[in-house]
């Protein structure tokens, strides 16, 4: 198939397939495709990897963990997406960052829709998300500090991104945001899940197995 097709029929998905260049995809005709765009959430990774082959490319906008892993620890050939954006203004030319190593295909598509700015890996882009994630859900700021030693996250760039991406939440009123502008001493999963789309940050914070002192004690305030 020419198209890209789109993994995950929620509001990332819908945006995504209001361009030419992607569509919908059913479980049966996933192989069909030699690229793929990923907009599941983190609790979904290990399923779809199930499902595709070694040779499909993925662009992954999951910004979760499964079992400590994220999505191009599933996927063999994973290009991640990362940054703030707004579904409602796609075509805005909104700023994300991917890897380098992102096909020149995929590049050329993407450019059209977005500004994109590179940095060395998916992994740094996956956890700069996972980082923004839990931030929201605690209602803090991580030092440079935390994001290396608990995320692993190195590269400047990154870490720019990770502080644009947690204030333009806030901004913006998020559904991540949302969390504590709205309902600050909220402690229910079930409303969380439910009214705020937060299920990503409490499965991240749930995956992740760092035993730092910040995170034990988010841990416990969302057991």
């Amino acid at each position: 198939m020419d198209k890209i097709g789109i993994i995950g029929k929620g509001q990332l998905g819908n945006a995504f397939n209001k361009f030419k260049e992607f569509e919908f995809i059913s479980d049966t005709s996933i192989n069909q495709y030699k690229y793929l765009i990923n907009c599941t959430p983190g609790n979904a990774l290990q399923n779809i990897n199930k499902k595709i082959n070694v040779h499909q490319k993925v662009i992954n906008c999951c910004k979760g963990l499964f079992k400590n892993k994220t999505a191009s620890q599933y996927f063999k050939n994973c290009y991640s997406i990362g940054g703030f954006y707004l579904y409602s203004k796609f075509n805005l030319k909104q700023y994300i960052i991917m890897p380098k190593n992102t096909p020149l295909k995929i590049k050329k598509i993407l450019q059209q829709y977005f500004n994109i700015e590179y940095v060395s890996n998916s992994k740094q882009i996956e956890m700069c998300g996972v980082a923004k994630n839990i931030s929201l859900i605690g209602n803090f700021m991580l030092t440079r500090q935390q994001l290396k030693q608990i995320f692993k996250i190195t590269e400047q760039k990154v870490i720019t991104y990770y502080y644009r991406d947690v204030i333009l939440s806030k901004r913006c009123k998020s559904r991540n945001a949302k969390a504590f502008i709205m309902k600050k001493n909220c402690k229910s999963l079930l409303y969380i899940e439910q009214n705020l789309g937060l299920i990503e940050g409490i499965e991240s914070l749930n995956n992740i197995k760092s035993k730092s002192y910040i995170i034990e004690e988010l841990r416990k305030k969302w057991q």
